[in-house]
């Protein structure tokens, strides 16, 4: 039954998200104002739908099952819309990877995962989180080599790795993984690319973080900052929306927090114990 309600709530969103990715292509089309209120209309509609989902927690149920598949859908049409814009109607296959997350035991397949992963990067509603973690991996290369002069412990990478299974990109240290603005936090995600502190990595933290870039494939940028503000600023935590999702993805053995068995497969049950994840997560 998960899926079904996931498919009729995809459904009902990508109707909706297509009507609007068609307004946004047009606005792009006119001009800076109606841009502007295209973007305005885009955030409002997502926080609304957030906040609805976030008081819908419980998984298989009804609408714990419909609403994400509703942020799903509507960010799947407007991505359609968008690309169907730059590349011609063809595009809109990419959108199929996506939109078959609501295949409940696909979705928490690797195969799956790696496919929806890599898209992120032919995916217009994932491009403004991941253009802004490449620019954050830029800013601490460029620091992490003047500092062979001035040897801060700040501004030094300690590791740059990749999970190919997902396509992030892991960056331990330097400016982005010390810079971190959330005091208790250990590394945030920034789409493709994630930001650990110096001597924080670990195979929990990689696990989760990784959830977060899955989390984009399906529910794009908005509700990717959207989570961020409701796990640091609103005092979410590790039981903010986005958080349960992402955290879905650790396997049962490691988990620190509540999930929604996204990625991975309901069994048992999660830990309670709080985990403080940061801004980008």
């Amino acid at each position: 039954m998960s899926t079904l309600w996931r498919l009729l709530g995809a459904l009902a969103g990508g109707v909706a998200g297509v009507a609007l990715g068609i307004g946004i292509a047009k606005a792009f089309e006119s001009s800076v104002l109606w841009v502007a209120l295209a973007a305005a209309g885009l955030i409002v509609v997502c926080v609304v739908l957030y906040l609805v989902a976030r008081t819908q927690r419980t998984a298989g149920s009804t609408w714990g099952e419909f609403m994400p598949g509703l942020l799903l859908g509507f960010n799947t049409g407007i991505n359609g819309a968008l690309i169907a814009s730059i590349v011609g109607p063809v595009g809109i296959v990419v959108c199929v990877v996506p939109a078959l997350a609501v295949i409940a035991p696909l979705a928490r397949t690797g195969v799956y995962q790696f496919f929806l992963g890599w898209f992120n990067l032919v995916m217009p509603m994932s491009w403004v989180v991941i253009a802004l973690g490449l620019l954050f991996v830029l800013a601490s290369g460029l620091l992490a080599l003047v500092n062979l002069i001035f040897k801060s412990e700040f501004l030094k990478i300690e590791k740059l790795t990749m999970d190919p299974g997902t396509g992030t990109t892991y960056l331990v240290g330097g400016l982005a993984g010390n810079g971190n603005l959330s005091p208790n936090s250990t590394g945030f995600n920034m789409g493709s690319f994630a930001f650990l502190k110096s001597g924080q990595d670990s195979a929990y933290l990689e696990q989760h973080e990784a959830g977060h870039t899955l989390n984009l494939g399906v529910w794009g940028f908005v509700v990717h900052f959207i989570g961020a503000l409701d796990e640091n600023v609103f005092g979410g935590g590790n039981g903010a929306y986005t958080e349960l999702f992402a955290e879905s993805h650790v396997p049962q053995s490691s988990r620190q927090g509540p999930i929604f068995p996204m990625w991975c497969d309901p069994v048992g049950e999660s830990a309670t114990a709080f985990a403080a994840h940061p801004v980008g997560t």
